[in-house]
């Protein structure tokens, strides 16, 4: 299972969809075919199961194994990352050139964050309490590169590019 997977516009859409979204849930703390999981979030099965079979050539879901139970095979799933993020994030472009400065050094440190959390961005087989784990690794990546010494100089340059704007007063806003 990866820490993160970065979502092109198609699976994106796929998990902006409120049941997907339970499935997904349930499927990165356990593995489940999908008869289990249709009982245990009181959906259809055949529903469900186009789901589950769109999730899964999305590649967001992953089978993990098959059983052959009275000469049928059961097939289990999980989520194929602990965490999924859109490749595009909403671009937004301030119109004052200092705001547009300070904004792409955000970003900068947004993307350092999330390259540490991916690095490595597999999640150790070993690894019992799931949640746990990925809640530790984000504040953990999350704290290395807000304490590295070039995110603290563009975070002065932040703070500097915003007292600047902020002397235009409502002119900007």
């Amino acid at each position: 299972m990866k820490k993160i997977m970065m979502l092109d516009d198609k699976r994106h859409k796929l998990l902006l969809d409120p049941i997907n979204q339970s499935i997904l849930k349930e499927l990165v703390f356990n593995e489940y075919s999908v008869t289990d999981l249709s009982r245990k979030l009181k959906l259809p099965t055949v529903k469900l199961w186009r789901r589950i079979v769109k999730l899964s050539e999305s590649g967001i879901i992953e089978l993990v194994k098959s059983e052959n139970v009275k000469n049928m095979q059961k097939k289990f799933y999980r989520a194929a990352a602990l965490s999924y993020q859109p490749a595009k994030p909403m671009s937004f472009e301030p119109k004052d050139q200092t705001l547009k400065e300070a904004l792409k050094l955000y970003v900068e440190i947004q993307q350092a964050i999330i390259a540490n959390i991916m690095s490595p961005n597999e999640v150790p087989a070993s690894v019992k309490n799931i949640v746990d784990y990925s809640i530790y690794n984000t504040l953990d990546s999350f704290c290395r590169v807000m304490l590295d010494k070039s995110t603290l100089e563009k975070m002065r340059q932040i703070k500097y590019d915003l007292e600047k704007s902020s002397k235009y007063g409502n002119q900007i806003f």
